[in-house]
């Protein structure tokens, strides 16, 4: 129980906090976050569970200007991926919220860590998500980085290289160098080849 509420909080602050231009850390006012633990506790039982995570456990700084902080923004976005792990569980609905976020660039690493949960737990029904993610406009990169990470299947994976090699046949999209570099990184050998093989394919066609 401590743990959804704990990563409720995040993936409130979360929301409240990816306003401004950049990405940060997310700093709410000890009040705002009183209003983000459960609606059934009483004031006194916020202040004391928020003092916990600022004192015993350390997973929340307590600061000068009685504003709150994670200790780590990238605790603060795993907490925030098993929220929505935790809660929304219908393929099409998870299809949805990814469709929902993906477009604010700031939610990519929760979106990624979020999809290795799902994958995690079915790969054959995220595989199924990710195909309704290919047909979005900014899915090719967002798809591109979980195949990246060994989320997906082949079928996924091919139908990515063929729409990326597609996109790079039309122009440069968005995101482009990253998706490279982390296809030069990555360890997925077996997909890895199967997109050389697309982009091959695709050049001889394009006279490249």
């Amino acid at each position: 129980m401590c743990r959804q509420i704990v990563a409720a909080l995040g993936y409130r602050m979360q929301i409240r906090g990816f306003r401004g231009e950049h990405k940060s850390t997310i700093a709410v006012s000890t009040r705002e976050a009183q209003t983000m633990l459960p609606p059934e506790w009483d004031d006194d039982r916020k202040c004391k569970f928020l003092a916990w995570l600022t004192g015993a456990t350390g997973i929340l700084l307590d600061h000068a200007d009685n504003t709150v902080t994670f200790t780590h923004l990238s605790f603060q976005e795993f907490l925030a991926a098993w929220h929505l792990y935790a809660t929304i569980r219908d393929p099409r609905q998870i299809a949805d919220r990814f469709i929902e976020l993906m477009h604010d660039s700031r939610w990519s690493e929760t979106l990624l860590l979020w999809s290795a949960l799902v994958s995690g737990q079915d790969r054959d029904t995220f595989a199924t998500v990710m195909q309704h993610l290919l047909g979005q406009p900014n899915g090719i990169s967002l798809t591109g980085m979980m195949l990246v990470d060994g989320i997906g299947t082949n079928e996924v994976n091919d139908a990515w290289a063929a729409r990326f090699a597609t996109s790079l046949a039309d122009g440069w999209p968005s995101n482009t160098e990253d998706i490279s570099q982390g296809w030069k990184n990555s360890n997925e050998v077996h997909f890895r080849s199967r997109v050389l093989d697309s982009l091959s394919d695709t050049a001889e066609r394009c006279g490249w």
